[in-house]
């Protein structure tokens, strides 16, 4: 097998997946613009499934264990520099995964608009659940350290954790220029950071 003759049926299958997403996608029509037989492709890929995860999977995974590792550093601090923090939660926290996005966006636009019939449909999912256990915790210090008088539900803290998370997820999967996506996504950051500084200030 060649190692080149793999390269150029992945470079010809992201096309495909970007133009049709992966269940428009024709393993046939990968071979023939690879200029290999649908057999010969099976010497590569177990499926069509494998050659998408093959596309997407390191990156994919990366980007989640740098949202891991921010989360971390953010509670690495004080409960008074977490408070302070919130207000840099774009910069420190949000930027750095918009960075990685667009460094390989052609992967995550597969992962966010092309991915249907394929487990990264539910990708961002992992971001929502994460986000909500982290933001259960984060109140929970708050609470325990008196910062806030009246603890809101976790059905609450969920709600509004999982549309934070789904509404920068839509702002980057738009295609808009990365200055342009931070801009957005800072609305979004400064609205829900409005509203948490409320919640504590009550």
């Amino acid at each position: 097998m060649s190692e080149s003759t793999r390269l150029k049926i992945l470079k010809v299958a992201i096309d495909e997946f970007l133009e049709k997403g992966f269940e428009g996608a024709s393993l046939r029509n990968i071979a023939k613009l690879s200029k290999v037989s649908t057999g010969a492709i099976y010497g590569y890929f177990t499926s069509k499934s494998d050659i998408f995860d093959t596309l997407v999977k390191d990156t994919s995974e990366e980007l989640y264990k740098l949202m891991e590792i921010n989360i971390q550093e953010f509670f690495e601090g004080d409960i008074e520099n977490q408070i302070s923090n919130l207000g840099n939660n774009s910069e420190n926290m949000i930027y750095p995964l918009i960075d990685y996005i667009y460094a390989h966006y052609n992967e995550f636009y597969l992962i966010f608009l092309k991915s249907q019939g394929t487990k990264y449909q539910y990708y961002i999912e992992r971001f929502v659940d994460l986000e909500i256990k982290n933001t259960i915790v984060f109140v929970d210090y708050l609470f325990q350290a008196g910062k806030i008088k009246k603890r809101p539900t976790n059905t609450i803290i969920a709600i509004l954790s999982e549309n934070s998370i789904l509404a920068i997820f839509k702002v980057l999967s738009l295609g808009l220029p990365i200055e342009q996506a931070k801009e957005q996504v800072e609305y979004i950051s400064n609205f829900y950071y409005s509203g948490w500084i409320d919640i504590i200030n009550q």
